[in-house]
């Protein structure tokens, strides 16, 4: 079907802009990949710059990420295994 009635448009914020904002914060990254620190003002973020592990949100990151690829690879070669026909340039 069509999907393109389900998306919200994200530049005009003045209609439903937090319902927009809510949508489309989900589909971004840094939410959602393991390792990324949050923090809320200044105040926060100078803590985590002394606290937080670097080593180990590096090696979170990097498997998350690994782990992304591999089902991503996944995917397309069951897509493309499913789908026959023509691949490649023209």
């Amino acid at each position: 079907g069509d999907l393109a009635g389900d998306v919200p448009e994200p530049f005009d914020l003045d209609t439903d802009g937090l319902a927009k904002v809510q949508y489309w914060m989900r589909l971004a990254d840094y939410y959602h990949v393991a390792g990324v620190s949050h923090f809320e003002g200044a105040a926060d973020l100078a803590h985590l710059l002394v606290t937080v592990d670097l080593d180990l949100a590096r090696a979170q990151m990097r498997e998350h990420l690994r782990e992304r690829r591999a089902k991503a690879l996944r995917t397309l070669s069951a897509f493309l295994l499913n789908h026959p026909g023509k691949q490649g340039g023209a």
